[in-house]
């Protein structure tokens, strides 16, 4: 992925890593779609233009939202700084250009949860 010069940084004052990557993940949505991930920390989360996050807590998500919609939708940026708060994990995906594509794709990540392998012992 890209790296990005400018972002939102959330101003979150549970620790100490800025922004760091904790590996790939999968996100299961609620069509049943499994997206690929990204997991971040939560100690210095920050948000990037070309990315949707999710914010989650207890596996659940709280937030999904990208940085624009944070700057152009009062709702949104309230319930991103309450998500932020009870966050214990984030997730990034890379936002589709196609902005119908990416209002499906919010939808389906604001129902969904992290994707669990099952694998035999």
């Amino acid at each position: 992925m890209p790296e990005h010069d400018q972002g939102y940084h959330s101003g979150c004052s549970k620790g100490g890593v800025s922004a760091a990557r904790s590996g790939d993940a999968r996100w299961q949505g609620g069509s049943g779609a499994v997206h690929v991930a990204t997991s971040l920390k939560v100690a210095d989360f920050v948000l990037n233009d070309g990315f949707i996050y999710v914010l989650v807590a207890a596996g659940l998500p709280i937030w999904v939202g990208t940085a624009h919609s944070l700057i152009t939708d009062s709702v949104s940026r309230a319930r991103f700084r309450n998500a932020l708060a009870r966050a214990t994990g984030a997730f990034e995906l890379v936002l589709p250009v196609d902005e119908r594509q990416a209002m499906g794709l919010i939808a389906d990540l604001e129902t969904g949860r992290p994707f669990l392998r099952l694998t035999a012992a």
